[in-house]
Formats: structure tokens, sequence, C-alpha cells
């Protein structure tokens, strides 16, 4: 079959609301390359939803998979198992001392298992409503408190104000391009009190180290200054590396990044290259608030996505691939602004660190955007498709094991690309002002 016999099937028989890009269906894929089932391959810069860290079809992770499946244990939900006894003991190795781990099977559940620590501290803790400080234009998942406690009001639209009321509230990021770049800590409490919540009613700040659709950084004075509050009144702070982590950004954690050190860590999507799996990391004596079962789940520390996340995790530590994100990155910055340099009325900021990075077509440009997407699809390169801040980013991730041959030759083609948008559509500097 090809391409469009797939397309009919997926129009006919999955829901509308499931939303996949323009029709490419995936056949095989080696490292940061993937084909379709048409026979095209190209440059991967999504990494799968930032997922293979470690590369697609990374051998010493199929490896492990097929051992497992070997040995016959497909899940055991009621009784622990030896790739997840191995996993915390490797996952203990990579977070702060003195924390320990819960396995989920997704980022937002991972981020829903956080929030349940974070309100049974506050229940038990501190005394108040336990209600949740994140940025505006955040995203946190897709469940109801996930959604809740993210940042992008559209698609909140479904969730009465007094739930959201009960669960979050949210202040300006600190360090966008769309907020004041001046924006403080204090600024941030401030906010806080304007929209007639009191302090005293904060259970946890959720940050993501840098804005998943932007790949802007919360610059390290406000981080700083927002643990210090939080330690000073023992409230948590919960750093969400469901995308930002797992050596994505040139370190370990993207917190690193920030000098501070979370009170929970949420890990997902990179940390098993490919298996559903989340863990979410907390100081013990928070976990020790929480009653015996609280975060059982049917396939919670599923011993086949176990085993696959301590290959990947060996082969990230054995590899050295936290340099190779963080050199990759600099070859990547470099490339993408030297074509900002060429269409700086096109492409108004680059932004990134290690193997994160996003352009940011100038918002004049958004009708134009499926077009640019088609471009990069049709020239060889799969991108995260355009959303974040004024919903004209494009999100560049690829595997992190991809060398400096791979980002000049995926950077070529969005060169190409623009040079054919702007060819095509007769665009000058003047029509950014039109």
């Amino acid at each position: 079959m090809n391409t469009s016999d797939y397309v009919h099937i997926l129009e006919k028989h999955e829901a509308s609301a499931v939303r996949f890009l323009e029709n490419i269906v995936w056949d095989t894929a080696d490292g940061y390359h993937v084909t379709d089932v048409d026979g095209m391959t190209r440059v991967d810069f999504s990494s799968g939803a930032m997922i293979t860290n470690s590369g697609h079809n990374n051998p010493r992770i199929i490896d492990a998979i097929r051992k497992q499946l070997d040995s016959g244990v497909y899940s055991s939900y009621l009784f622990p198992n030896k790739a997840r006894c191995e996993l915390h003991v490797l996952l203990s190795g990579i977070i702060p001392s003195g924390y320990q781990s819960v396995f989920m099977n997704t980022g937002s559940e991972g981020i829903e298992t956080a929030l349940k620590i974070a309100r049974i501290h506050a229940h038990k803790v501190l005394k108040n409503k336990g209600l949740v400080v994140s940025f505006r234009n955040s995203y946190h998942g897709k469940m109801m408190a996930s959604t809740a406690i993210g940042g992008t009001e559209p698609i909140k639209y479904w969730i009465s104000p007094a739930i959201l009321g009960e669960i979050s509230v949210q202040v300006p990021f600190p360090n966008c391009e769309y907020e004041p770049s001046s924006y403080s800590f204090d600024d941030s409490l401030a906010a806080i009190e304007a929209q007639g919540v009191s302090l005293s009613d904060i259970g946890a700040f959720f940050i993501e180290p840098y804005q998943g659709g932007s790949c802007s950084f919360v610059p390290s004075s406000y981080a700083g200054a927002m643990q210090a509050w939080c330690r000073q009144h023992n409230v948590l702070l919960v750093s969400d590396e469901v995308q930002a982590g797992v050596a994505r950004t040139g370190k370990m954690w993207a917190y690193e990044h920030l000098g501070i050190v979370p009170d929970v860590i949420v890990a997902a999507k990179g940390l098993s290259a490919c298996l559903p799996l989340s863990a979410v990391c907390a100081r013990k004596e928070l976990f020790d608030l929480c009653e015996a079962g609280n975060f059982n789940t049917t396939h919670s520390g599923n011993p086949i996505c176990c085993a696959a996340a301590v290959a990947n995790l060996k082969f990230i530590l054995d590899e050295n691939i936290v340099a190779n994100a963080a050199r990759m990155g600099l070859v990547m910055r470099s490339s993408l602004e030297a074509i900002q340099a060429k269409y700086p009325w096109f492409i108004s900021h680059v932004l990134g660190v290690g193997l994160a990075y996003a352009i940011h077509v100038h918002v004049h440009y958004k009708p134009l955007l499926k077009d640019i997407l088609r471009k990069f699809l049709a020239n060889g390169l799969l991108v995260i498709s355009p959303g974040g801040v004024g919903g004209t980013t494009f999100k560049l991730v690829p595997p992190l094991i991809i060398d400096e041959a791979g980002i000049r030759e995926g950077c070529a083609i969005i060169d190409r690309s623009i040079a054919e948008i702007v060819d095509e559509f007769n665009l000058t500097a003047d029509t950014a002002h039109d």
C-alpha cells in the first residue's frame, strides 16, 4: 500500500481529533533518517516528538527489548520485575541524592502524579489550597489537570472556571519575545496577587526550563529567586523535563542550566527512547507523605519499557551523548543564525540550547506556515509542526546522536525551503510590514 491508501484508512477509522502532519506515513527509520511508505527518506529534526534521543532503531535498545520479550515477562503490575529495579538504580545516579522515583506511562500522567504529590504536601504540610503557579503559554499535557496547569487558555474551554480556579494560576513567562524582557520573580508574585490569589495558598511552581513551544529558557536569575522563595515558604518547585530532559539540551536535565535543584522532576519522552514510560523523581520525604499504592497503575514499571529505558540511559552515558548534544547544538545555532541573517525579516528569532532549537517565523507570514511545512517535507526534512507562542514556531529537535553532516544537511533544507517560499510568494523585507 502507498501513502494515500494509509491516509484513507486513517480518515475513515481514526477520529479527526487526532491531528497528524501532512501525509507522511513512516515505514522504516535508522539513526536520524526516516523513510516513508513511498520510499522517500528524510532527515529527522523531530525525533518522533523528542522521543528517539538515542537515534532511531538503536541496536542496543532493540536488543534489550528482544531479550526482555524472550524472558517471557511482559507485565508485572502486582509484583516488581528485574528491569524495573535496574532502572531505579540507574536513574538514581543521574538525579539528586536522596530522591526516589515512581514510573508512569506518559508525560501527562507524570505531570498529574507530580501535581498529586504537590497537593498532598499542601494538604498535609502547608495546610493550604495547594494552588499551582505556571507560566502563560506553557504546555504540560492533555489530561484534565495537566491541561489546567498549562498556560494555553484556548484549549481549556472544556474545563469549568471553578475547577481551573481550584488548581492553578498563570503568570507571564519571564524571557519571551512576546512578554516584557525585564519581568522578574517579584513581578510574578505581584501578578499572582493581582489576580486575587493569596500567596499563602500556593502549593507549587511548575516550570518548563524552556517553554516547549518556543525554546525560550527561564533566566537563571529568575529561577534562583523562585527557588529561594519556594524554600523560604516550603513551596514545591517542579521541573517539567518531559521534553527537555535526558540530554536534550546538552545537559542531562535542562534545570541544570538554571542553577537550581527542583523538589520534583518529571521525565518522559527521551527516557525510554521509544516505549511509553515516564518517571517522577522527588525528595524521599515527599513520597513518604503519600499513602502506599497511591501511584500504582496497570502498566507502570512495565518490564519491556523499563528494559528499553535501561539500555537507552546506558547508551547515553556510555557514548557521552550529553556532550554530543552540546557540540552539535553549537553547529545548529551557527547554521540557523546564518539563515536568519539572510532573511531577518522572515525569521524573527532563533532560540535554543543543545539540540532543542526553534525558528520563529515573523507573525506577518503566519498564513504561509502550511506552505513552509510542506516545503520542508517535500525537500526532505521532518520537523515539529508550527506552534508555540504566536503559532509561528518550527521546533528543530533531531536525535541526539546526529553528527555535523546531519545538522548541516537539515539546515541546508531549511535554507533552500525558505528561499523557495520567498521566491514563490515574491516576498521581500517590505512585505513583512504590509
